[in-house]
């Protein structure tokens, strides 16, 4: 089974200073996740991209607002 992950796009990769592969971390809702990134070419600057319905991904972060998207500390 595929392991969760974010999708960002290019350049919102680059002015975070992540890679694919590298692990971001954001907060909702006062809970803090976790997940590598991959890269998408098609998504929308300043969109981030989620697989619903795998497990670590709430189905209430559809359309939520995410704070403090950053690299994260290892």
């Amino acid at each position: 089974m595929p392991q969760p992950y974010i999708k960002l796009n290019p350049a919102d990769a680059a002015k975070l200073g992540v890679n694919a592969g590298t692990h971001v971390s954001f907060s909702y809702d006062g809970n803090t996740v976790t997940l590598p990134v991959e890269i998408a070419e098609g998504l929308t600057a300043g969109q981030v991209g989620l697989p619903m319905g795998m497990s670590g991904i709430a189905p209430v972060l559809a359309g939520a607002h995410l704070e403090d998207l950053k690299e994260a500390q290892q």
